[in-house]
């Protein structure tokens, strides 16, 4: 026996199909949501899904559905691909470390100093009260020298800085840009070491950057650490 379709059946059947692809697609976007690392991002696909869908379950009940389904299904689209785009972060330029400096104006081993128990803060005493952590001057390196300055060519080199009453002109190794506010005390009394931004110094005979100090490495840090990113922590806003 041949059952017969009529026209309302088949117009019934063909709406049941298309709509079930449709809520295939929106379910498998609401699944590729899942998979993204930020909650933020996920919870707006959630939400328009919820309230699409439910809309198109009522519209459907209308007699011009063809419509309603391509209006909602370019809705759908559109709203789903702006929402599965990749959110804009900041990337700096590619740096490669650890990265060279020139030569220094006279040849400073931080590894025999660290091995003499020298610690950081004898020759940079304001990191411990003060933003910037200070280089001693001349005058202060001869006098920790008096006893040993003639016997060492680099220490004569020294000598000579003092008698001309010249600043030794040290090359810096890490820099940050003038529109960039970092503190050495602030990072201290949070319980950070020196190596964290400087890298193992204590180690090198020749200090290269080994550590990056562009914006996304900071922030990377700060993340790790479930500190603030807000900006005007290292920017002076407005000004």
């Amino acid at each position: 026996m041949i059952t017969k379709v009529t026209g309302e059946a088949w117009e019934h059947t063909r709406k049941n199909k298309e709509f079930n692809f449709l809520c295939f697609v929106v379910w498998m976007r609401f699944f590729a949501a899942l998979s993204m690392s930020s909650p933020l991002r996920l919870w707006p696909n959630c939400l328009v899904y919820k309230a699409w869908v439910s809309n198109y379950c009522y519209q459907l009940r209308g007699s011009n559905w063809r419509w309603l389904f391509l209006r909602n299904l370019l809705v759908c689209v559109m709203v789903t691909a702006s929402f599965g785009q990749e959110p804009k972060s900041y990337k700096g330029k590619e740096e490669k470390l650890p990265m060279r400096v020139d030569s220094q104006p006279i040849s400073f081993s931080h590894k025999k100093h660290a091995t003499a128990g020298l610690p950081c803060q004898t020759c940079h005493a304001d990191a411990n009260s003060k933003d910037r952590a200070g280089i001693p001057n001349v005058e202060q390196c001869v006098l920790c020298h008096a006893s040993s300055r003639a016997t060492h060519p680099e220490l004569k080199k020294l000598a000579e800085f003092d008698q001309r009453g010249q600043q030794v002109k040290w090359v810096r190794i890490y820099q940050v840009p003038h529109f960039v506010f970092f503190s050495h005390v602030n990072h201290l009394n949070a319980g950070e070491k020196c190596s964290a931004c400087h890298g193992r110094v204590e180690q090198s005979d020749v200090l290269a950057r080994e550590v990056s100090t562009r914006m996304n490495s900071c922030m990377s840090c700060h993340f790790s650490r479930k500190v603030s990113n807000e900006c005007h922590l290292c920017h002076s806003l407005g000004q």
